[in-house]
């Protein structure tokens, strides 16, 4: 009997110590954890922006829940000023829709220097970080994004949370995946060609149909994160 019980003390006990183990793992990976390594403050919640453009406003989703490092990236440049009165800089109708593209082409190599300009406290900046961020894409079936690697499974790419779709605004990046910054583009058309190679951070709710009027060379006038509480304020 006591042979029986010590038994079952000692499986309980090797179930515990995995049981935990198995936590710190999960917590040394978790998104808390991968945001520790850039310039970026992560963020949770509903996020809303308001994109004033000259052609029109456009009111956005943000989902922060599976993209927590480049909707913390965005919002993070959105409150610096960085997209004010900006152009969109590409935009590309023919011979099939395809994007509109904004944000500043050359904002990653002069992101400490502009960061000095707009920061009231240059001790702010912390010198040793960029701001690239790596591809962040999250699967229905899993709690945490994946980062830094395409995701090419039909299987896989068939659990993507959030696909490219009109209306849909993503990070743009060089060919190296991990390294969207500043620039996005809002998709105009359904294009399951971008699904798993480009991080979806948001769509638009309000307004789409200011992407049908958005010519290259229009511009963003501002851009401004609101709050829950203003959320039925017109457009």
């Amino acid at each position: 009997m006591l042979l029986k019980k010590k038994l079952v003390y000692l499986i309980f006990f090797l179930f515990s110590i995995t049981f935990i183990n198995g936590c710190s793992n999960k917590a040394k990976h978790s998104v808390a954890a991968i945001c520790n390594n850039f310039a970026v403050s992560c963020v949770s919640g509903k996020q809303f922006i308001d994109i004033y453009t000259n052609k029109g406003t456009m009111r956005i989703e943000l989902h922060a829940e599976s993209a927590p490092l480049t909707v913390g990236n965005f919002l993070g440049l959105i409150n610096k000023g960085i997209y004010d009165q900006t152009n969109f800089h590409r935009v590309i109708r023919e011979p099939l829709p395809f994007f509109i593209q904004g944000g500043k082409p050359n904002y990653k190599y002069n992101l400490l220097e502009e960061e000095k300009k707009v920061s009231k406290n240059s001790n702010e900046i912390n010198f040793q970080k960029l701001r690239s961020i790596p591809l962040e894409i999250k699967l229905k079936n899993e709690d945490l994004p994946r980062y830094g690697k395409k995701i090419i499974d039909t299987k896989l790419i068939s659990q993507i949370e959030h696909k490219h779709k009109k209306g849909s605004l993503s990070m743009a990046r060089s060919e190296n995946i991990n390294s969207a910054n500043s620039q996005f583009f809002f998709s105009l058309k359904s294009l399951p060609i971008l699904d798993g190679r480009y991080a979806v951070f948001g769509d638009i709710i309000n307004g789409i149909e200011i992407l049908d009027l958005i010519n290259e060379g229009d511009f963003i006038e501002k851009i401004i994160h609101i709050k829950s509480q203003n959320l039925k304020s017109k457009l």
